[in-house]
């Protein structure tokens, strides 16, 4: 999360050969570059499938 509190905008997804997938996210505001695991086989709030996999065909620059 960036310091300044700004929204975060999902930018591209990115392969970690330890983590797995990741949500690297952009603050609108002060630009800070932050990552999430992506997270699928959960029960509680699991990641949308269909916008991660529009977001590797389509990332943002």
């Amino acid at each position: 999360m960036a310091d300044c509190g700004g929204l975060m905008e999902p930018i591209r997804i990115e392969y970690n050969s330890k983590k797995g997938y990741q949500i690297v996210h952009r603050c609108l505001t002060c630009g800070h570059i932050g990552r999430n695991i992506v997270l699928r086989d959960v029960a509680v709030q699991p990641d949308d499938e269909g916008a991660i996999f529009h977001l590797m065909r389509h990332p943002k620059a």
